[in-house]
């Protein structure tokens, strides 16, 4: 039989408020997992050739799917053969498989021509007595598998042959219980809010587990929703707990997890029971460690440090692809393993006793690559010119003249590929893009102590741009990061050149080198740069919860203000719209807050029957810039100062009116894009432009959605376990009691025993935007009483070393108690300010919470508290870049909604992270 599995992840919204005087935050729930099984009908036929002949085949128009049968004893074997082909196009093209008494050989026929790929003797057919065969064909877009019994016997790299007809024929064999498994993209996750009575989608296969939560006495009273929960092992011995299916793989999987008294916890993949899985384990030794177990039999693969810290959330993340993995903790690899003989199977958690937590478990299907070289083999490298040699576990590329040897991947459209080149006395790194030998970019060290990174066509080799190396010496990391229309380069860790192409730059990728030069440790991901969300309605709502005690913010009016024309929205319906329509002057509807740094805003026009725009805007409407659809709908242009700076034509859409609209601005780079068509501009005196709009011209437009996103930013609502903080004093937890005034979700710092303080583990750059509240905390009893608790004295650090609030820039707010503001440099105060003023009364504080934000841009330090200036500090010899803390002394305080931008140097963007100490 035939089944389609299509893994799609059922959101639950965050739980509403069910408590008159407090609110409460859910993490999101992608479980329990929605699958559906769709069934094709089977067409078996039986020809006759002397002996009977059984041919099963289907057909497919999916590109990753798994073929799988059973082959039973057969009686004469040397008589009987299994012949399969798949992947069978219109020309005829196919992958082959045979087997026989004698063993097993994989083919390809390519243009009418046999092509012999492997042989193995391990995969026949067997003989009477043995237990029956079960073989397994998985396509995946790059390569293609063959399995016998659970183990791996064949694999080819090649991204040819998607799709089209399967086939098995056997003659003189039975061959059963044949079946076509087509697979979509893999989503799971679960955030584990739910009753602590349901499991969810996880199986306790060993030891025992248990999803534990928290609420405030007050709310448990009156049957509120959860405030915090996270799942937790409570066996004494070894614990794991699994979800999902055999046959996934290609994922990447993440979890936050802490350990509480666990002596070890980690994470599990590639599941197929308790006595076979592969494991990525964070040791007592403060290591990361790579095991396979197999039949009961445990085995180190790779051990590397790592920073950890127990009782300290961290975020543990593995790749899987094809037979490798690769381990990174708070966003930094760790280790990798290659040749494990379990690639697929379910995903699980693991913990070495009581107290290992986990928490926020996400996957997702992983396109990746990497390739450390320690096969000695070139198996996965197309050689365009020269060949590919391995060296000591290291890539050479021999050729006369100029090297080239590509991936063998499918083409990619958003991606980053890093390797290290070494011994470097020719011009190497990597060619990206890659469409034809004379089409294609390359970004590479070159001999002179330079970087060059060129373009490559038919009419010629363009240096778009060059440098000098930062690092001196025989090796360098390189890196590149296309990004939709934009190309990011990176020697050695840091930031060297931004580029835009509106074409983008699609396509395969590989190392180029001209000369002895050798390359290591190469790795490919899919997927673009981050964002940071911000702002998104679909305005589907009219109002949503304030910041302040019965505060309701307006979508329409207050976060999106009216600044011309009328902004309606007539429908209620599915879906809502919002129509702007032009008087004598454009209708202009902008978001409140200023937009720091760089940004993407996107929207949805149902209908631009005249002219519309979605803008960055300056103080001056006339000033900024535009993506505009322009000629009803036909037009794609980005504006500055109202004037076009780029255009295209979008009549190859279809010529319909609207679409997807999108500006994003990234340091000098501006990138306007409808649909699949997209035009860009470099400007070399950005304007300054931090609002941003919706605009119709003239006319009408209805728009039905709008999002704001960061770029270069961070975003933590603490709205679920945040790793990148680290907490070094103090006890912090994410939503511990209650609160009168709106919020669903906040991290509370406990100060009184000892000052609080965490540290962001992000090392930021100098100039940069940052917002949060901070508010009062408030706890509940069982009587129905609640009670609020002074705060004061909270702490921000900026441009600190990651271990002293003496270090950088540290502002004091509610100094001594509530009274005032101390801004510090290095330790010394260098400004005082009188606000705020923090006073509990007889009930609560006034005020309740603080909105404050900082800006630090070149010598100036501004700081402001509920819209108050309270320092603007012009600093002679300003601090560079560092670390970021946030701090209480003396009290409880909660911190919620925090965001930052790094503002443009239009060069720079985050460092890595700063690890556990």
């Amino acid at each position: 039989m035939s089944d389609r599995i299509s893994q799609v992840p059922v959101i639950l919204k965050r739980l509403p408020p069910t408590h008159s005087s407090t609110t409460h935050h859910g993490m999101t729930l992608f479980a329990p997992l929605s699958t559906a099984f769709r069934f094709f009908a089977l067409l078996t036929l039986v020809v006759c050739h002397g002996a009977s002949a059984e041919t099963h085949s289907e057909q497919t128009a999916a590109q990753t799917y798994d073929v799988s049968f059973s082959v039973q004893p057969v009686a004469d074997a040397r008589a009987a053969s299994v012949d399969v082909q798949w992947g069978r196009g219109e020309g005829g093209d196919c992958y082959t498989l045979r087997l026989d008494s004698q063993g097993a050989k994989l083919g390809k026929l390519a243009g009418g021509r046999e092509q012999r790929i492997a042989a193995s003797r391990e995969l026949r057919l067997p003989c009477p007595g043995e237990p029956a065969r079960d073989v397994l064909i998985a396509r995946r877009p790059d390569r293609v598998w063959v399995e016998a019994d659970g183990e791996r016997v064949f694999t080819c790299f090649d991204g040819a042959h998607f799709a089209g007809g399967i086939e098995v024929t056997s003659e003189g064999a039975t061959v059963s219980d044949f079946r076509l498994r087509e697979l979509d993209e893999l989503h799971f996750g679960d955030d584990f809010l739910r009753d602590p009575s349901s499991p969810g989608e996880w199986e306790s296969v060993q030891g025992q587990w248990q999803l534990s939560v928290y609420r405030d006495p007050l709310i448990q009273r009156d049957g509120g929703p959860i405030g915090a929960s996270w799942y937790e092992s409570t066996g004494k011995d070894a614990n794991l707990a699994a979800a999902g299916y055999d046959f996934w793989g290609d994922v990447r999987l993440a979890t936050s997890c802490r350990s509480d008294g666990a002596a070890a916890l980690g994470l599990v993949f590639n599941c197929q029971g308790p006595d076979d899985y592969c494991l990525a384990r964070l040791s007592p030794e403060r290591a990361a460690e790579l095991l396979q177990v197999r039949r009961g039999e445990k085995r180190l693969l790779k051990r590397a440090p790592a920073e950890w810290a127990p009782g300290c959330w961290q975020r543990l993340e593995v790749t899987t692809w094809d037979r490798a993995a690769r381990v990174a903790l708070n966003g930094q690899p760790v280790l990798s393993a290659d040749g494990l003989s379990l690639a697929h199977g379910r995903i699980g958690l693991y913990a070495e006793g009581a107290g290992a937590q986990f928490d926020d478990l996400a996957m997702d299907s992983a396109v990746a690559f990497w390739d450390d070289f320690s096969s000695g083999s070139a198996y996965r490298w197309d050689a365009v010119s020269g060949e590919p040699l391995m060296q000591d576990g290291r890539l050479r590329l021999r050729a006369d003249g100029k090297g080239v040897a590509l991936a063998r991947t499918r083409p990619w459209d958003s991606y980053s590929v890093q390797c290290r080149v070494t011994d470097g006395r020719g011009e190497a790194g990597i060619v990206f893009g890659w469409a034809a030998p004379e089409d294609f970019w390359s970004f590479q060290c070159g001999k002179g102590g330079e970087w060059l990174l060129k373009r490559h066509a038919p009419d010629g080799i363009t240096v778009v741009a060059k440098g000098t190396l930062a690092v001196t010496g025989t090796e360098h990391s390189v890196r590149v990061t296309v990004d939709g229309e934009l190309v990011e380069c990176c020697l050695d860790g840091r930031f060297v050149n931004r580029e835009a192409s509106p074409s983008g730059a699609r396509g395969r990728w590989g190392l180029i080198a001209d000369g002895p030069v050798l390359f290591a440790d190469v790795q490919g991901a899919g997927g673009g740069v981050p964002r940071a969300p911000l702002f998104a309605t679909d305005f589907s709502q009219t109002t949503v919860i304030g910041k302040n005690k019965g505060e309701e913010w307006r979508v329409v009016g207050d976060l999106l203000g009216r600044a011309a024309g009328r902004w309606t929205t007539p429908t209620r319906g599915d879906p809502v719209e919002l129509v702007g329509t032009a008087n004598r002057a454009p209708a202009v509807i902008r978001f409140r807050d200023p937009l720091a740094g760089d940004v993407s805003l996107s929207c949805e026009f149902d209908d631009a029957s005249t002219a519309a725009s979605i803008a960055l805007l300056g103080t001056d409407p006339a000033s900024g810039y535009a993506a505009h659809l322009a000629e009803n709908g036909r037009r794609l242009e980005l504006l500055r100062r109202g004037q076009v700076v780029a255009a295209c034509d979008l009549t190859a859409l279809g010529g319909e009116a609207g679409g997807s609209l999108q500006l994003e601005r990234v340091g000098r780079h501006f990138v306007a894009r409808c649909g699949e068509q997209a035009v860009a501009y470099r400007d070399e005196a950005p304007l300054t432009a931090e609002l941003a709009a919706l605009v119709v011209e003239q006319g009408s437009a209805a728009v039905r959605e709008f999002a704001i996103e960061g770029r270069n930013a961070l975003a933590y609502p603490f709205d679920r376990i945040e790793p990148d903080w680290r907490p070094v004093s103090g006890d912090w937890r994410f939503h511990s009691g209650m609160t009168c005034i709106p919020w669903n979700y906040w991290i509370t710092g406990d100060g009184r025993e000892q000052p609080a303080l965490q540290w962001n583990r992000v090392r930021l750059p100098a100039d940069l935007d940052l917002d949060f509240y901070v508010s009062e905390h408030t706890e509940g009893e069982e009587n129905g009483s609640h009670f609020h608790f002074p705060y004061h004295d909270i702490s921000v650090v900026l441009s600190g070393d990651g271990q002293s609030l003496d270090s950088g820039y540290r502002v004091l707010l509610g100094a001594n108690g509530g009274h005032g503001s101390v801004l510090y440099r290095k330790g010394e105060a260098v400004a005082k300010s009188a606000m705020p003023v923090i006073v509990m009364g007889s009930h609560c504080n006034e005020p309740r919470q603080l909105r404050v934000h900082l800006r630090k841009e070149k010598s100036k330090l501004t700081v402001t508290a509920n819209g108050t200036v309270l320092f603007a500090l012009d600093d002679a010899e300003p601090l560079g870049e560092g670390y970021l803390a946030l701090g209480a002394s003396g009290c409880r305080a909660n911190f919620s909604d925090f965001y930052l931008a790094a503002l443009r140097t239009w060069e720079n963007q985050l460092p890595a992270p700063l690890p556990d100490r």
